[in-house]
C-alpha cells in the first residue's frame, strides 16, 4: 500500500521514504527529517483507515482505533537468531522505538533515515511481522 501522506503532500527531494510493516502488510509513507514521531504515526493512521474501506489487510491485531495506539519498532542492528549458515534466513529482531511518548520527537532524532523498514504494533511488547520470502531463481550475480 503506498499512500501520499500530510494532507495529499507529495514527496521531494528530500523526502524519505519509509516502509511500515505489520503482519503481510507494508505501508509506504513519506517523511521529512522534521516530521514528528507523532505525525508519523498519524499518517499511518491515516493510510490504514483509508485503505481499508476499499481492501482487507492482513494485520497483526488488527487495525488501531487511534493513532496514540500505534508503537513503532526499529530492527535490531544485527540478527540475533539462528541462521542458516550463510545469515540469509537469521530471524529478525525489533524493539520499540525510542522518542515516540514525546510531541518534539522527529524522524531525525530517532535515527530513522531514507529506506529504512520500521514495525508497527498495537501491542507495545510484540511486533508481528511477515517476512516476504525470497526465491532464488538460481540467476544469481557472481
Amino acid at each position: 500500500m503506498f499512500s501520499p501522506n500530510q494532507a495529499g503532500t507529495r514527496p521531494s527531494h528530500t523526502s524519505f521514504t519509509l516502509r511500515l510493516k505489520n503482519g503481510k502488510t507494508t505501508t509506504f509513507l513519506y517523511a521529512q527529517a522534521s516530521t514528528s514521531i507523532v505525525a508519523l504515526k498519524a499518517d499511518l493512521f491515516e493510510a490504514l483507515h483509508e485503505h481499508s474501506r476499499k481492501h482487507t489487510l492482513s494485520l497483526a491485531g488488527g487495525l488501531p482505533e487511534s493513532p496514540d495506539e500505534i508503537v513503532l519498532g526499529a530492527e535490531a542492528a544485527a540478527p540475533t537468531a539462528a541462521s542458516d549458515g550463510d545469515g540469509k534466513n537469521a530471524a529478525r529482531k525489533w524493539y520499540p522505538l525510542d522518542g515516540q511518548d514525546g510531541k518534539k520527537a522527529t524522524v531525525k532524532d530517532v535515527g530513522i533515515s531514507d529506506g529504512d523498514t520500521l514495525a508497527w504494533s498495537t501491542n507495545k511488547k510484540k511486533f508481528d511481522v511477515e517476512e516476504m520470502e525470497v526465491v532464488d531463481d538460481g540467476m544469481g550475480a557472481e
